[in-house]
């Protein structure tokens, strides 16, 4: 068993179990033969054929005892297996882990190696050498400054057990003045807090109330709204003037050329049927007739255009009218307008100058 045990791992093969079983037969076997020698010198044939028939039911009991221990020793290396495989990849995954660790080791060692080649042979070894010893002094500052942070902790430390020390030591008088100092600035400090919050409350007052006197426009941006207002309604009065000529010039053509288009049908009608009118009197009769009507039809549509644009042009001289009345009134208007900037001018400046003499007095 120590033999088929190769490199750590239980495994048996049959060549190693036959091999055991050999080297146990020839041991019986030898020792059947000792045994029969020994009965042969007693003399007793008999108890030579009992001596190998015991010695062959040894030998039958002890193969079936390797044989089950052989099975066990299977099972056993079949439960193992996983764990085993677990294991082995385990061992492959930390050897290939080590060998990527060794060569960038290994290149760590190169290139600090050129490193320091190139340091020896470069023309800057002097700022190089600088360079570490600067990089050594911000090591130490560093350290320093840890150290001179756990001192001040500890000096805080100090300091506090100080201060409850003094607090529950009362009886002192210079103790009991120094208590009575503090209270009196905490109540200060409350005092100042509450005097500082009253202050920004009111500073945002009065940054809200001169907000809303900025957004009051004054007397000029009033005049340049009321420029820019008038301005823009005059580019939208025209505006709506030219749109307006565009309709009532689309509403003619259209007119006219349903005029047209009836006078084309009428033309039409007629064309087609002279010809049929002319075969007999009556139905000339009944042409003429249908004729006359549409002439009829014709002159009443005439007249009735007439009526129209006499009316049109009686509201277009009224119109006209209202338009030289308004535009008599916009001249006054801008003339008011005008004087009045004139006189808020010249009150502002008389402002100004009263203003003046008072400081003056």
């Amino acid at each position: 068993m120590a033999e088929t045990t190769q490199g750590g791992e239980s495994k048996v093969s049959g060549k190693s179990v036959g091999k055991i079983m050999t080297l146990r037969g020839d041991e019986l076997r030898q020792a059947a033969e000792v045994f029969a020698a020994e009965m042969e010198k007693t003399g007793g044939e008999d108890s030579v054929e009992a001596a190998k028939k015991s010695a062959e039911q040894a030998h039958q009991r002890q193969v079936e005892i390797l044989t089950r221990k052989v099975n066990n020793a299977k099972k056993a290396i079949e439960k193992k297996k996983p764990a085993f495989k677990a294991l082995t990849e385990k061992v492959t995954q930390l050897k290939t882990t080590l060998v990527k660790r060794q060569a960038y080791a290994e290149r760590i060692v190169t290139e600090s190696k050129k490193l320091e080649k190139q340091e020896a042979s470069s023309k800057n070894a002097g700022k190089l050498e600088q360079l570490k010893q600067l990089v050594l002094l911000n090591e130490n500052l560093k350290s320093q400054e840890t150290q001179f942070k756990e001192n001040c902790k500890q000096q805080r430390a100090d300091l506090l057990n100080m201060l409850k020390q003094l607090e529950s030591d009362e009886s002192d008088d210079e103790t009991k003045k120094m208590f009575e100092i503090e209270k009196i600035f905490g109540n200060d400090t409350q005092k100042l807090q509450k005097l500082r919050q009253v202050l920004a409350s009111k500073n945002q007052e009065i940054a809200k109330l001169n907000r809303m006197i900025d957004e009051i426009p004054t007397r000029a941006e009033l005049l340049q709204f009321e420029r820019r207002f008038v301005e823009l309604y005059e580019l939208v009065q025209d505006k709506l003037v030219e749109t307006r000529k565009y309709y009532n010039l689309y509403n003619t053509l259209n007119e006219s050329f349903g005029f047209m288009e009836n006078e084309v049908k009428l033309l039409n009608s007629i064309i087609e049927g002279f010809p049929e009118a002319m075969k007999s009197k009556s139905r000339q009769a009944a042409f003429l007739d249908s004729f006359d009507k549409i002439v009829q039809g014709i002159n009443a549509n005439k007249d009735h255009l007439k009526g129209e644009k006499e009316r049109e042009s009686l509201e277009r001289d009224v119109l006209a009218q209202k338009q030289t009345k308004m535009q008599e009134k916009q001249r006054k208007y801008f003339k008011a307008v005008k004087e009045f900037q004139e006189e808020c001018f010249k009150n502002e400046k008389y402002a100004e100058t009263l203003e003046n003499l008072e400081e003056n007095r």
